[in-house]
């Protein structure tokens, strides 16, 4: 084909259609990456957390949780929540939620307390910059008192999932769309923990990020080592067998989507119980010329419950937050892109965009 040999019209001709295949090339790679960037933000990456996920409060006192939100991929500006409590062990009222100062962020619907349950609406405000987004959040915090009659022993409040929402900037609908990916209980142990005979414990403190914590139990075998228990949790802490007068190494590591933080672990030796005799009674003399002495009861030795080592000194090194989704822990969800309802303005340009390429290599083809 010599175009040489071509006319002036088949040039031009030749020209416009070579034009209209590179304008419509460039405007659906650009609407393409723009869709691509909405399901992005459309994905459901946000966590709500309660931490600590694990205290110890005696009866009567007072405690608090903190509320954090880790939006992952998500530009988090609306978040509509309730959670749930035992109200026959704690004491909240309208005000017991405070929002953080530092956020920036307001209440459409101040905090309520209704039949063990506390709900409350935030989001932006008036300035629209303030979204949460990169990394985690804490949005405010829960004071709450336990009651004074209250038995010991353990309860678990929590986020109601279906009355929770989270919405990001950016969705294809994001006055409907919930990104909100999981939730992350806390466990409120009442009293003093409880000891149980042969089972220790390990617990540390939560990382902020950590989607899970690795842990692995061992026990000291002359130089070597031998594993008691390992395995994975989203908690902070863990029991496992024990034997008194051992000794035990736990390790953890805190992990998330990044990958999994540096070691960090403490040693603990078992006590071993010592019994303790119960007191004998002195004999009694018999009233008789000849005193003979009554044979003293044979003491009975007073089990004692082996106390529950925790190992010392757990320090946990937090991994470095990230873009990277991050959370919860509890359950690890597939995000699911919700796709751009028809008749939005990106799938009919990346639609006029190749109807442009398609007629420019058509023209080409006929020339």
């Amino acid at each position: 084909m010599n175009i040489n040999n071509w006319s002036g019209k088949k040039k031009t001709l030749a020209i416009l259609g070579a034009i209209l295949a590179i304008v419509g090339l460039i405007i659906t790679i650009f609407l393409v990456q723009k869709v691509q960037e909405i399901r992005s933000r459309a994905e459901k990456a946000t966590v709500l957390s309660l931490t600590p996920t694990n205290q110890n409060v005696e009866a009567g006192e007072e405690g608090q949780l903190e509320v954090v939100v880790n939006p992952g991929v998500n530009q988090v500006n609306f978040i509509k929540t309730t959670v749930i409590f035992d109200p026959e062990k704690f004491d909240l009222e309208d005000n017991s939620f405070k929002l953080n100062s530092e956020l920036g962020w307001e209440f459409i619907e101040d905090p309520s307390v209704n039949d063990g349950s506390l709900s409350f609406v935030i989001n932006t405000g008036t300035d629209s910059t303030r979204v949460i987004k990169d990394s985690p959040r804490k949005i405010g915090k829960i004071s709450f008192k336990v009651k004074d009659d209250v038995e010991d022993g353990d309860s678990e409040v929590s986020f109601d999932e279906e009355k929770t929402q989270v919405r990001s900037v950016g969705a294809a609908d994001p006055f409907t769309e919930n990104v909100l990916s999981s939730t992350v209980r806390a466990t409120i142990t009442v009293g003093a923990p409880i000891c149980r005979p042969n089972v220790a414990t390990c617990s540390w403190d939560a990382s902020e990020g950590a989607t899970s914590y690795h842990y692995l139990i061992t026990k000291t075998n002359g130089e070597a080592f031998d594993t008691v228990l390992e395995g994975d949790t989203d908690k902070t802490k863990i029991e496992f067998p024990s034997v008194p007068g051992e000794e035990y190494i736990c390790t953890v590591r805190a992990v998330n989507e990044c990958g999994e933080s540096d070691l960090a672990n403490g040693t603990s030796t078992c006590p071993t119980p010592t019994p303790t005799p119960s007191p004998s009674p002195s004999p009694s003399p018999s009233p008789s010329p000849s005193p003979s002495p009554s044979k003293r009861p044979t003491p009975t030795p007073t089990e004692e419950i082996t106390e529950t080592p925790t190992p010392t000194e757990i320090v946990v090194a937090s991994p470095t937050p990230t873009t990277t989704p991050e959370g919860g822990p509890e359950v690890t969800t597939t995000p699911i892109p919700t796709l751009p309802p028809t008749g939005n303005p990106f799938v009919i340009g990346g639609i006029l965009g190749g109807v442009l390429f398609i007629l420019g290599g058509l023209a080409l083809l006929f020339l």
